[in-house]
């Protein structure tokens, strides 16, 4: 990478300065890039500051060559994107999608000609994540967005229930669901929370069966949609890609089946504190200090019960017994995790013996 000049303001130029559209997770904010070099990383005294752990401390910068304006990665862990191809520098056009850590990850569309190519961009980063759909190209996963349909929902909404007709595939594009069974007793047994790229109902598009459990917004919550028919129309002019999304469904099944039969062989300590580092790794709000913040009826404490399949009164216990250990500092309908490093080796260290 070259050594940037010291910060210049953009004013040689009749040319406006640049402006980013930056999306991660529900955030979504405008930001001018009015000097270069434009820098990116998790530092807080980054130009974007973007808390994700996938992207590096000084991840990327965005230079200037005469009335061009380039992005160089600065040596990062997880690689910069630009509509999904992996560069070391690349010159920016008007629309074009820059994510960082990951294909997927955070990203901003750079200078956007209209609100159709933000969406676009949402929809095809959206796509991206979706293991499915991982082992597809970049045109593949373009072609895909069209059949895609966006739905939003308020918070504490059904999206489906148990039991109910199979008709399509979802991905969340912002905001999460909890997905849950009811158990013999009646009681709620909450299977997973899903975040910003994940996916659910994906069996639905190939064999139609009835819903497994029932879907819920945990807050405003905006999903992309693809409808079995439609997906079936796509294949039949691409009988390639049904053997990519078969390949990396296969995985997906093969790693949950592991995950849930590793867990249930556990005891409650190890399953609360898995959940706690779950929901941290896919749902927290990573702090300049380092400290995760995880908030919503998840975080509460009938949330947790419902994930860990245990009673009220035990996992109050542990939880406090989690916060005088310094492992958590519990809230309202929320939990602070002030070091995830720490709350890590605690859940290695409770697999020796649970």
């Amino acid at each position: 990478m070259s050594v940037p000049n010291p910060s210049a303001a953009i004013t040689s130029s009749p040319r406006p300065s640049p402006e980013l559209v930056f999306v991660s997770g529900s955030d979504q904010r405008k930001i001018v890039v009015d000097h270069v070099p434009f820098t990116v990383g998790r530092k807080p005294d980054r130009d974007l500051t973007i808390t994700d752990t996938r992207v590096s401390r000084d991840h990327a910068v965005i230079e200037r060559e005469g009335s061009d304006f380039l992005v160089v990665d600065a040596g990062s862990a997880g690689g910069t994107f630009v509509n999904g191809e992996k560069i070391d520098r690349r010159k920016l056009n008007s629309n074009d999608r820059v994510e960082f850590g990951a294909k997927g990850g955070p990203y901003f569309v750079f200078s956007p000609t209209g609100s159709e190519h933000v969406e676009r961009a949402t929809e095809v980063s959206a796509i991206a994540r979706v293991s499915v759909f991982s082992k597809l190209s970049q045109p593949d996963i373009e072609e895909l967005t069209k059949i895609v349909k966006a739905k939003k929902y308020a918070s504490d909404k059904a999206v489906f229930f148990q039991g109910d007709p199979s008709d399509s595939l979802y991905i969340v594009v912002k905001g999460s669901v909890k997905v849950a069974k009811a158990s013999e007793d009646g009681h709620e047994k909450i299977l997973d929370i899903l975040g910003t790229g994940e996916i659910f109902g994906e069996l639905a598009m190939l064999d139609g069966h009835p819903r497994s459990a029932t879907v819920t917004t945990c807050e405003p919550t905006e999903l992309a949609a693809i409808s079995r028919s439609d997906f079936r129309d796509y294949v039949s002019t691409h009988a390639d890609i049904i053997w990519k999304v078969l390949e990396s469904l296969c995985e997906r099944v093969r790693k949950t089946s592991t995950d849930m039969l590793e867990l249930s062989s556990r005891e409650v300590p190890y399953r609360l504190l898995a959940a706690l580092s779950q929901l941290a790794e896919k749902h927290g709000q990573v702090a300049a200090d380092g400290s995760c913040l995880i908030s919503g009826s998840f975080a509460g404490i009938n949330g947790l019960v419902a994930m860990v399949g245990s009673s009220k009164d035990v996992v109050s216990r542990l939880l406090h017994r989690y916060q005088e250990e310094g492992l958590i500092e519990l809230g309202n309908n929320k939990l602070i995790i002030p070091d995830p490093k720490v709350l890590a080796r605690a859940l290695e260290n409770s697999s020796q013996w649970s």
